[in-house]
């Protein structure tokens, strides 16, 4: 037996018990990466909580989420594309009388280590280096992914997951940025 056999057999064995749903995104996922390699080199990135990446060229971005989210912005006439993987809704600041929401521009005045771990701060810098570039909010194309609820038993207010999205969907509004796909 080869060694490609040795890996191949048991995949094999594997794949058809996938569900349906999840084999096609599988299929789909590795089309997508086809596509991206004949059109020629690509970058390949892996995006930590609190980071954002900004893309110029082609672009593989590998993340993972549970209750944190994924907003990726695009613009087609540039080929700019942007990613940010937020951890937490927004950071909130001491002022004598409990805590406050964050002040804008937040990434400006949030240190720099964890700036981009809020979804206020990281969706606010991404939108500004677009308009930095002259794009503007009708040729952005959003798309919000995660969110997810993780922990059993945690009533649905206090969910960060929920959190996430709804602060999200709240500053990708005041920039005026429709979300085209969710997951």
């Amino acid at each position: 037996v080869k060694k490609d056999q040795q890996i191949t057999r048991p995949l094999q064995k594997i794949l058809p018990k996938l569900p349906a749903k999840q084999d096609q995104e599988i299929r789909w996922v590795e089309r997508q990466e086809q596509k991206i390699r004949q059109a020629g080199e690509y970058d390949n990135v892996y995006l930590y909580p609190g980071e954002v990446y900004i893309a110029e060229r082609p672009t593989i971005v590998w993340t993972l989420l549970g209750s944190c989210i994924a907003v990726v912005l695009y613009n087609k006439r540039l080929r700019l594309g942007a990613i940010c993987h937020a951890q937490l809704p927004q950071e909130r600041f001491r002022d004598g009388t409990g805590h406050t929401p964050c002040i804008h521009p937040c990434y400006k005045n949030t240190p720099d280590p964890k700036r981009f771990k809020y979804a206020t701060c990281s969706i606010r810098y991404l939108y500004e280096q677009f308009t930095a570039r002259g794009v503007t909010s009708d040729e952005i194309t959003v798309k919000l992914f995660g969110g997810a609820s993780v922990l059993e038993g945690i009533p649905e207010t206090i969910n960060v997951g929920n959190e996430n999205i709804r602060v999200a969907r709240q500053v990708l509004q005041e920039y005026n940025l429709r979300i085209v796909r969710k997951d």
